[in-house]
């Protein structure tokens, strides 16, 4: 395949067009919003409205494997989309691709918020509702697949670990916004009981926020969201998807991905579970509690981009990689030994902004290993595919449950996580100072096309040249 590379860095296309960079900003903050808050919605929503999809027989471990099932076809969904959209947004564009797949999950998390529950339907209410999340991981997978690499390719590399913290301030922004969402429901339609308000009809109220959230996204950018110019410059693959694969970086950054979700999906998807269901909180008490968590990490998010543009984004996530595997997992144990009260919900919090924090280290890094040609496919991909083994992380959790107490059973998994991460981190390369519009195919881009562009690649003369 003959292949282009364009001398125009992604410095000089901020510098000439601010205004779209600012926009292509702008977009992907917001997109990526609506596509977390999507995402996380049935995991505060439903935390204590579950029973109202399964039948009253089903208890304990049994039921927190059916609400953890239903976050993992969510998780499950996004490789799919982004082996689906992320070739198509490097073949038909960043924009084009971002907008259908806001209008695809919203569309079916409207349809979420008119399902029937197990007395009316029976069995069919929970496989509805996790095959819908599947095909709403789908749609996700294509949105972040195709808005963030828009955005960094509108960043100058000086800025890139700060819009990584602030893009991945995003996932708290909207996490926190659906707990006020649902606190407020809660305040009108308590939880408790089958027949509870909450349980009956409450927990669509945040569904159909959500979705029309996406409807209102979709319609203003339909008009206001530009193209990425260092697309438009790049060639277009024939194959991308097995560019992708074939290449080690990706490979590199499935055992990184791998690592870190393991980590967080042991984490953050089991707090407001355990919570309610191991520790007998109410509902308004795992909300207030997740809330909390997320105000103190829009500010950790922050801090760690900027630990990762100052000493090096591979360094840091190898730091990140080993701090899981030891402080992490003993702060889980921690938590899961205080005891009910107020040091628990401390503990709580303290563990989920230790794991979460290093994504926004993580952000920029992986579309920092892929170039423009292949970008959305690759950092699609590789961020996507990296949730698969973790997706299953309930089962491993009533797997080592046969040998531990159930709720120290994620330390484990925080432990295999973050030795994952440092190793994944050890065997790739730096690349805070590259520029992100010069690379080869499938690798890590580099500062200069002539030391490192094979012979077969031509390289493209720049806007007004003869």
């Amino acid at each position: 395949m003959e292949n282009a590379i364009n001398h125009t860095s992604s410095d000089d296309i901020v510098t000439s067009d601010r205004k779209k960079a600012r926009k292509a900003v702008i977009a992907a903050y917001q997109g990526t919003f609506i596509d977390l808050a999507d995402q996380y919605v049935p995991v505060i929503a439903l935390a204590s409205a579950m029973v109202y999809f399964q039948s009253p027989a089903i208890t304990g471990p049994a039921a927190t494997l059916i609400y953890f099932s239903m976050f993992a076809a969510t998780m499950l969904g996004r490789p799919l989309g982004s082996l689906i959209f992320g070739p198509l947004s490097d073949r038909l564009g960043r924009r084009r691709v971002s907008l259908i797949s806001v209008a695809g999950f919203s569309t079916i998390t409207l349809i979420i918020s008119l399902l029937p529950g197990y007395e009316s339907i029976g069995f069919w209410a929970p496989t509805a509702l996790i095959v819908l999340r599947f095909i709403t991981g789908i749609f996700i997978g294509g949105e972040y697949s195709a808005a963030l690499p828009l955005a960094y390719e509108y960043t100058e590399k000086r800025r890139r670990g700060f819009l990584g913290g602030i893009l991945q301030g995003a996932n708290a922004v909207s996490y926190a916004f659906i707990s006020i969402i649902v606190l407020v429901v809660l305040a009108f339609a308590p939880d408790g009981s089958l027949e509870s308000p909450y349980v009956q009809w409450g927990w669509r109220i945040p569904f159909v926020f959500v979705a029309f959230m996406g409807f209102a996204y979709f319609l203003y950018r339909l008009k206001e969201l530009p193209e990425s110019e260092l697309w438009r410059g790049s060639a277009r693959p024939k194959t991308p998807v097995r560019t992708v694969l074939s290449s080690a970086g990706f490979w590199q950054v499935f055992v990184l991905m791998t690592g870190l979700f393991l980590c967080s999906n042991s984490i953050s998807s089991t707090v407001p579970g355990f919570l309610t269901s191991q520790f007998h909180n109410s509902g308004q008490v795992a909300t207030w509690t997740v809330l909390i968590t997320q105000f103190f990490l829009m500010g950790a998010y922050l801090i760690a981009g900027a630990i990762g543009q100052k000493y090096g984004r591979r360094k840091t996530l190898i730091g990140y990689g080993i701090f899981h595997a030891t402080i992490s997992a003993c702060v889980w144990w921690a938590f899961v030994t205080a005891g009910k009260g107020n040091l628990q919900l401390v503990l709580a919090v303290l563990a989920q902004i230790l794991v979460a924090a290093s994504f926004a280290v993580v952000n920029p890094y992986v579309n920092e290993r892929f170039s423009t040609s292949v970008r959305s496919t690759g950092f699609g991909l590789g961020w996507s595919m990296g949730v698969i083994i973790p997706a299953f992380f309930a089962f491993y959790m009533n797997w080592l449950s046969n040998f531990m107490p159930y709720t120290a059973t994620p330390a484990v998994l925080l432990a295999i996580g973050g030795i994952l991460v440092a190793v994944g981190a050890f065997v790739g390369p730096e690349t805070n100072d590259i520029d992100i519009a010069v690379a080869r195919d499938a690798e890590v881009a580099t500062t200069t096309t002539e030391k490192f562009a094979p012979d077969n690649i031509r390289l493209s003369p720049q806007r007004g040249d003869a």
